[in-house]
């Protein structure tokens, strides 16, 4: 699966006031911007500073039908889970 990131912000949990603030807002515009979307919207972090408590990226994404992704999603052999991939030649 390929992503487009819609709209971004990179925060904090315990060191941004207006974490909370940034959040909504972020979620606002992008569901403005996709009103006529037609199929899954996804929130990615991704980007960690650290641990937990350290800064973070979080996007609203969609899939690129396009094939110019941002990140690439790939599953993991060995867990349950599936992990973020940031692609680092975006040839903007």
């Amino acid at each position: 699966m390929k992503l487009f990131l819609v709209n971004s912000i990179r925060t904090n949990n315990f060191n941004d006031k207006e974490m909370m603030g940034k959040i909504k807002t972020m979620w606002e515009e992008a569901y403005r911007n996709l009103e006529q979307h037609q199929s899954s919207i996804y929130g990615v972090y991704y980007d960690y500073e650290s641990n937990y408590k350290g800064d973070y990226s979080l996007s609203v994404a969609i899939e690129d039908v396009m094939g110019n992704p941002l990140l690439k999603y790939r599953k993991t052999k060995n867990t349950k889970f599936s992990r973020w991939i940031r692609v680092t030649n975006l040839g903007s």
